[in-house]
């Protein structure tokens, strides 16, 4: 569950299982002389998950690219359903986002799994407009505003 310590918000891509300061639960890691290790917890310990979890998928699929990672972990990761989390919504895609956890805990066996059959995304692309005046008011003489709208179309 969230721990006091972790820092919450709309960035938050993705949680690693790495406890808090009151779990009895811990990381083991490999110790000196045929030993196992308490990693301890807390976040200093999840991103090293999470990196490790891109490195096997990336091991599974070397095609993969950031967008492809972020996709299957979006995909992938298993949602936590915390009573206390008012921050959980469905985004557009369909995917459970929290400020809280992310898109859930990720899930190592699954992001691999997914890896090895991924089929990538599109081309990324860029739209970048240029402006000799950045944030102009548009209006008319009558006080009218207005707002430029660009759509744009591509293929998957």
């Amino acid at each position: 569950m969230h721990t006091d310590y972790s820092t919450a918000g709309a960035a938050l891509f993705v949680s690693a299982p790495v406890g808090g300061r009151l779990d009895t639960g811990k990381l083991l890691t490999a110790g000196i002389g045929d030993t196992c290790k308490d990693s301890g917890t807390g976040t200093s310990n999840a991103a090293p998950v999470v990196s490790a979890v891109i490195a096997l998928m990336l091991e599974a699929n070397s095609e993969l690219t950031w967008r492809d990672v972020q996709g299957i972990i979006a995909e992938t990761s298993t949602y936590v359903d915390d009573p206390e989390d008012d921050t959980d919504t469905e985004n557009a895609a369909g995917f459970q986002h929290s400020d809280w956890y992310g898109f859930g805990i990720v899930n190592a066996m699954g992001a691999v799994e997914a890896a090895m059959n991924w089929k990538p995304f599109a081309e990324e692309l860029q739209a970048i407009g240029i402006s000799n005046e950045e944030n102009k008011e548009l209006s008319d003489n009558d006080g009218n505003q207005f707002t430029s709208t660009i759509y744009l179309s591509f293929f998957c």
